[in-house]
Parts: C-alpha cells; structure tokens; sequence
C-alpha cells in the first residue's frame, strides 16, 4: 500500500508531521492543495518510515558523535575561534557550566513542548517518540551550523 506513495511525497508527509501537523491536518491538506485522497492511517504508516532511523539514532555512539557535532560543526577550530572562546573561559568553571548547560537544556525543552503542544493525545509511546525524534532532528540542525560572525 505505502508503495503507491513515492519517496518524494513520503518524505514531505513526514516534513509536515515534523513540524507539528497532525495525521488528520496532513490527510486534510493533501486532500484540500492537491486533491489527493490519504487516509490518516495511512499518513500513520508513511511516518512510521522513520522508525529504523530513530533506532538508528538511539544505538548511535554518543561519545563520539556530540563532540564533533560541538566541536567540529559548532566551533570549528579552537584556534580560530579564540577571541570568542576567551570570553567565555573569563568566568568561573562553575559560571561556565551553568551558562552551556542551562541554554542547552532549556532550548532542547522549549522546542519540544513546541512540537508537542499541537497534539493532545498519543495513543501509545511510540507516536510520542516519532514526533520528539523527528522535531529534534529538526531543531537540532540549529545546533551544528557555523556560529556567524
């Protein structure tokens, strides 16, 4: 059945869902812009696509993986970003810490109560999972583009 849904509409149904739609808001749209008829369990079915990549992502080793993310994609190298890192180490240790890790945490809450906000009711844990993954993969390409000058 998901087979008559190519990859490039599939992949736009869950871009929708991404952003806070729910499967009877996509079924609507489509059904309203482009007059095509997809049922909101199968909306369900095509989201659940991304299922083996939030395994993925969850077996993914951490260690290696944050410290490229802040350092290489964030930072880029320490040496060329010194003047604005010098700042940053003036504070205490204990300044510091609270500093980087309150912001991130407090984004990381922020954009997920806001990609969760527009649904009332998840039937079962894994739906929950499927919007939160998705919505982090979203946001979280916030977090490793260049810092701009």
């Amino acid at each position: 059945m998901t087979n008559h849904i190519g990859n490039e509409v599939g992949e736009k149904v869950i871009a929708m869902y991404q952003k806070g739609m729910t499967t009877r808001d996509i079924h609507d749209h489509l059904q309203d812009i482009y007059g095509v008829e997809v049922s909101a369990g199968m909306v369900s079915i095509i989201i659940d696509r991304v299922i083996p990549r939030i395994h993925e992502w969850q077996n993914r080793p951490l260690e290696a993986k944050g410290k490229r993310n802040f350092w290489e994609s964030g930072l880029g190298k320490i040496e060329d970003k010194w003047p604005e890192l010098a700042t940053f180490f003036q504070f205490p240790e204990e300044v510091r810490t609270i500093i980087y890790t309150t912001n991130s945490v407090e984004s990381l809450h922020r954009q997920q109560r806001k990609a969760t906000k527009t649904t009332s009711l998840f039937p079962h844990d894994e739906e929950l999972m499927k919007l939160l993954w998705l919505a982090q993969e979203d946001f979280t390409k916030k977090w490793t583009a260049p810092i701009p000058n």
